[in-house]
This record gives structure tokens, sequence and C-alpha cells, in this order.
């Protein structure tokens, strides 16, 4: 929590010396709301110094930082209940296996030949896996691998 909240002041501390607009909408209640998690976790004083030690990170130093995140003691391990729910979501498992290699970083082309399928059967997976999981993008599919623990 504590690197959270270092990561969330120099976040905080850089958007504003860079002059860029804060998001507005949906970004900015999510932000918000972790914000408020991590405070109440920490607690005011904890959060105060780890905010602090944040606003004084330079971008590489809080680069190097957030790069160096171990999120495997996080990430979820895949059990059984999760093809159940990629099957309600009506994947078949040659989609799931599409899906996994998404995750993974690899092209069409790659899955095609991983699979030893053509390209276009390939993109056609592709394109399914993101019309059947209400997707628009190979990043959001990712991400719903990494959460389902595909990934």
């Amino acid at each position: 929590m504590e690197q959270a909240a270092r990561l969330f002041g120099a976040v905080d501390r850089l958007l504003a010396e860079s002059g860029m607009p804060r998001p507005e909408g949906q970004p900015t209640v999510e932000h918000e709301r972790w914000v408020s998690s991590i405070r109440s976790r920490l607690g005011e004083a904890a959060f105060a110094r780890a905010w602090a030690a944040g606003q004084a990170m330079t971008l590489d130093e809080a680069v190097t930082e957030a790069i160096a995140i171990d999120l495997s003691p996080i990430a979820p391990v895949a059990t059984p209940d999760q093809a159940i729910r990629l099957e309600s979501y009506g994947l078949s498992p040659r989609e799931t296996d599409v899906l996994r290699l998404m995750a993974d970083g690899h092209t069409n082309q790659d899955i095609a030949d991983t699979l030893f399928i053509s390209h276009r059967t390939a993109t056609s997976h592709v394109t399914n896996v993101l019309g059947k999981l209400n997707l628009r993008t190979r990043t959001a599919a990712v991400a719903y691998a990494i959460r389902q623990g595909l990934a």
C-alpha cells in the first residue's frame, strides 16, 4: 500500500508539473476510489508520508519503481471455475487458447503458427473472442485474461 501511495503521489505531482489536463469522468472516479482505499488501509499519517515521498520522486524514479512492481503475489490462480465462466461467455476451448495466446502478446500470425491454423482463421478467432466478451480491443482482452487467471 505504501508503494501505491508513493506512485499515486508521484503521478499527482508529475501531472501538475506537466500542465496536462486531469482526466474527467470515470477515470477520476476510479482514481479517487483507489486513493481513498489506500489512505484508509494505511492510515492518514503513513499515507501522508508515502504520498510526500512520491511527490519528491523524479519521473525516472517513479517509472523505475512502477516497473519493478512484482504482481505475482496478487495474480489470480487459474481454477476450474474459470473454465465455467469462460463457457458462460460462449468461448470455445479453441477461443480460450487464442485468448491465452493474445494475453502472452502473440500477434494473429503468431497465434496461427502456434495453433497450426491459417492467419484468417486466427483472425476470426480473435474477432470472435472480442465479440463474445463484448470487448473492443486486444488490450481489453488481455486485461480480461489476466483478471481471469489465464495469463
